[in-house]
């Protein structure tokens, strides 16, 4: 893993009306919204660095969270609990840029 051919840098946008795995969720013990982007079209062999950023309408901060080759979250930053219906009625987006390995 690591020669100059087998760098990939990828990116994409995980929606706010996404469904099912990829799509708001509501995480209880910590009352506060997260969400799953899909990067399995990127074919990473080992977890990218990625870099995230939301867009929308008074769309809180995020943190990346777990990261594997396939997928990563998003969890709102702030400590106040924000709603799944808030981020879906605001649209907002997940935009996202991962680079890794593909060899």
């Amino acid at each position: 893993v690591g020669d100059p051919p087998c760098a990939r840098t990828c990116s994409g946008v995980g929606r706010y009306d996404d469904t099912g795995s990829f799509s708001w969720k509501w995480w209880h013990s910590y009352n506060k919204a997260y969400k799953y982007s899909d990067m399995s079209e990127c074919n990473f062999v080992s977890p990218p660095i990625v870099f995230a950023t939301i867009r929308g309408n008074h769309c809180p901060a995020i943190v990346v969270g777990t990261v594997s080759n396939n997928q990563f979250a998003v969890v709102i930053a702030r400590g106040d609990s924000t709603s799944v219906d808030y981020m879906k009625s605001n649209y907002c987006r997940v935009y996202w840029t991962a680079s890794g390995f593909i060899c």
